[in-house]
Formats: structure tokens, C-alpha cells, sequence
């Protein structure tokens, strides 16, 4: 496999940063086809931080494909019972309920419309405005992309990245505030408590 080939065959939603094809992994080091070493410090977009193949990890996968592959969430399944259960266990508070998502974008789309319903069902507001922040990632969805404060994921999308009754207001992003960590936070409470209250109104959002 060569880099020529994914250039003429793979679509890719991110640019390839580097030339190279990755072909196997161990731990924190990383192969390519041509035998080159590298360390991974991105840890496979941080969902890899026991290492690349884990013999328990890799145990555990196997043990599992040897029983169900995989089933719709139509029916309940013994491993996604068990790590609700665990999860249930160790979360603060009440927070007793797991959502399993696929993905990013189709966790915080699926927490929009938990939210909205809430909104809307128990405390009778309308739910017509969601607030994102400036500099805030959210995903490649129509709705996370409008999420998305940054212009570059958008071009060229036109209203697929323009999703209705989502506004952006400033986040206390302090590294850049000309003043204190104290001063940066009152700020931005006060543009939000500001928006919310003069432009947009509670019950709305």
C-alpha cells in the first residue's frame, strides 16, 4: 500500500498531514509500511490511551467477536448492560442512564434533543435557541457543524452549516483576555446573561 493509492482511492475528512501509511502498532510505537518507527503522542485521536494492542484489550475484543459481532440496540446486550451498570456505579450524583453513540457529532446532537425536549416538556419554555461558544468543536453534522465556531469546517456548506436558532456568544477563553482570569470570567457571565436576557429571552432558550 502506498500513499499514491490513498491520494487516488480514499476521501478523507481530515488533510493527511504526513506521507505515510501506517501499517501496525504496539504500546506507543507506531509502523509504517516501510518499516519506519514513530511514537504516537496523539494516542489515536485520544481513544488509545492504554496503547495500541493491549493484550487485554485485544483479548477482550476477540473473546467478544467469538460470541456476538454485533446487534442492533433494539434488543439489550450483556456487555453494553455491563458497562451501564459500572458506569452507573461510579458517576456522581444521580446520573444513573448511559446513551451509547457512535460518535462525537451523534453524542452532542443526541444531548441537544435531550436538552430541547426538557426544555420544552418539563419546564415549558420553547427551546428555540441553542447557545454554542466561540472556539468550541462540536462535529461534521448539520446541527454540530453550525455548533462549530471556526469558519474553516463551513465553507462552502452554504445552510447545511447554517442550522436554525443556534447562536454563538463568547466563551472565557482567558489566554488572550487582557486582564485577569477573574475579570475574563465576569465578562463573558455578563455577555451571555446579557444575550440571553435582552435578545433571545429565557423562556426561549
Amino acid at each position: 500500500m502506498s500513499v499514491e493509492i490513498g491520494r487516488e482511492y480514499l476521501q478523507s475528512a481530515y488533510p493527511i498531514i504526513y506521507p505515510i501509511v501506517l501499517e501496525r502498532a504496539k504500546g506507543i510505537e507506531i509502523w509504517d509500511v516501510d518499516g519506519n518507527k514513530y511514537l504516537d503522542f496523539f494516542s489515536g485521536f485520544g481513544v488509545i490511551n492504554y496503547g495500541h494492542s493491549h493484550p487485554k484489550i485485544v483479548n477482550a475484543v476477540k473473546e467478544q467477536m467469538e460470541k456476538i459481532a454485533h446487534i442492533g440496540m433494539i434488543y439489550y446486550n450483556v456487555p453494553a448492560l455491563e458497562l451501564a451498570k459500572k458506569l452507573a456505579e461510579i458517576a456522581p450524583g444521580d446520573l444513573k442512564k448511559t446513551y451509547y453513540a457512535n460518535s462525537g457529532t451523534e453524542a452532542v446532537e443526541g444531548a441537544i434533543k435531550l436538552a430541547k425536549k426538557y426544555s420544552v416538556k418539563i419546564q415549558g419554555k420553547t427551546g428555540a435557541y441553542v447557545i454554542a461558544f466561540d472556539f468550541a468543536f462540536h462535529g461534521r453534522g448539520a446541527l454540530t457543524l453550525t455548533l462549530t465556531h471556526e469558519r474553516k469546517y463551513k465553507r462552502h456548506l452554504g445552510h447545511f452549516a447554517n442550522y436554525p436558532g443556534v447562536v454563538h456568544l463568547p466563551s472565557p477563553y482567558c489566554y488572550r483576555f487582557p486582564g485577569d482570569v477573574e475579570t475574563c470570567k465576569n465578562y463573558t457571565l455578563e455577555k451571555v446573561d446579557e444575550y440571553i436576557r435582552y435578545h433571545l429571552g429565557p423562556e426561549n432558550v
